[in-house]
C-alpha cells in the first residue's frame, strides 16, 4: 500500500489553510469601505441634515449641504477633497490600495491551487 510522505501531507494542509484564509480576507475586502465610499455617504448624510436643520432651525444651514456638493465636485474634478485627509487618518484605504490587496490575494489563492490543477491535468 503507498502512503504520501508526511510533508507532503502538511505542505497540501498548510495550502488549504492560506487558500481558505485567503478566501477569508477577500470576503473582508469586500466589505470593507473605501474612501470614496465613505466621502459620498458622509456628503448625502450632511447635505440631508443640512437641509433639515436649514427648514427646522436657521436657513443658514443650507450651507452645509452647499459644502458637501461642493467637495463632492472638488473629488470629480481633481481626484481629491480635504476630507480625504481625515478619512485616511481615520483607517479608510482608496479603492486602488483595497483592489491591490485583492489582486495579490487572488494571485496567491491562483498559486496555492495550480499545482492540484497541474497535477490534475497530467492524468497521474
Amino acid at each position: 500500500m503507498l502512503q504520501a510522505p508526511a510533508a507532503t501531507i502538511r505542505s497540501k494542509a498548510g495550502a488549504a489553510a492560506s487558500v481558505s484564509s485567503a478566501t477569508t480576507r477577500l470576503r473582508q475586502l469586500d466589505r470593507e469601505w473605501d474612501q470614496e465610499q465613505a466621502l459620498q455617504f458622509g456628503a448625502a448624510v450632511i447635505g440631508f441634515l443640512g437641509a433639515v436643520l436649514s427648514l427646522t432651525v436657521n436657513s443658514t444651514f443650507i450651507l452645509l449641504p452647499a459644502f458637501a456638493f461642493a467637495t463632492l465636485a472638488q473629488y470629480l474634478v481633481q481626484g481629491w477633497c480635504p476630507p480625504l485627509v481625515l478619512l485616511a487618518r481615520v483607517g479608510l484605504r482608496s479603492s486602488s490600495e483595497i483592489d491591490h490587496e485583492r489582486y495579490a490575494l487572488a494571485a496567491s489563492v491562483g498559486e496555492a491551487h495550480e499545482p492540484r490543477l497541474a497535477a490534475a491535468a497530467g492524468g497521474d
